[in-house]
């Protein structure tokens, strides 16, 4: 989406770009065997400072040992440094986020935008429509004291700025990309998904037919979509008598 495409064109080749990233921040190289700790820095690095996650979140992130990693520690300083060190390499990331701030702007005053890159487009109405048809929509109010824009939500008003609207945005797509996959499953071998957890998707097939299944279903998963053309995807999976890892 935001056209970064040294980034896509690394995940495109298989290079591991948690180990990259971890490697820029530390100054030497990191891998995945030889530093399973440092290399989930630049996990963590990679999931989260891609919409726009500041110093302060990243160091209790560490701390708290998210992404299923262990707990690691940075003091501010190096905190600041990890953050700078994902922005200097994801220029093209950081000005997305521009581009949806104004798209904040432009969805509260009723404007037309679009995103062509994925078919994103607005017509008013404070909709983002998707390039499958269905759509997003936002009810905003600016608030003066926090000068940034709220958004509301079952839960009351929330907060957003253009890396929140990021992540709504590549959530969405990520969606319509798996459902998608998941109907052209069932059109093609009659199968429809049991569950669906987060980005997964679980079937049940007659045990005879799994070895056979199994490719084709991870082939249609891998699949990049015709209104996302430029896009690698990639997945993975295995197969088990219950849902479990």
């Amino acid at each position: 989406m935001a056209g970064q495409t040294d980034i896509c064109e690394a995940f495109a080749s298989g290079r591991d770009l948690y180990s990259e990233g971890a490697s820029r921040f530390y100054g030497r190289l990191i891998t995945k065997k030889e530093n399973p700790v440092e290399r989930h820095l630049g996990k963590t690095l990679e999931l989260g400072c891609g919409y726009g996650m500041g110093w302060a979140k990243l160091q209790a992130t560490c701390r708290a040992g998210a992404l299923g990693g262990p707990p690691i520690s940075l003091t501010d300083d190096e905190a600041r440094a990890a953050v700078a060190s994902y922005r200097e390499s994801h220029s093209a990331v950081v000005r997305f986020w521009k581009s949806c701030d104004q798209a904040l702007n432009l969805l509260a005053n009723g404007e037309y935008f679009d995103m062509p890159r994925a078919g994103l487009l607005s017509k008013g109405g404070g909709k983002i429509i998707g390039p499958n048809g269905s759509w997003m929509t936002y009810v905003l109010e600016w608030d003066p004291t926090e000068r940034t824009w709220r958004r509301k939500t079952r839960s009351g008003w929330r907060r957003i700025w253009g890396g929140g609207l990021c992540e709504n945005i590549i959530q969405y797509l990520a969606r319509i990309i798996m459902v998608q996959a998941a109907l052209r499953i069932e059109e093609k071998y009659g199968h429809r998904p049991v569950l669906s957890v987060h980005d997964e998707l679980i079937w049940v097939v007659p045990e005879e037919q799994t070895e056979e299944l199994y490719p084709l279903f991870l082939a249609e998963m891998k699949a990049t979509p015709d209104w996302l053309p430029r896009a690698p995807i990639d997945a993975e999976g295995w197969i088990g008598e219950c849902y479990g890892k």
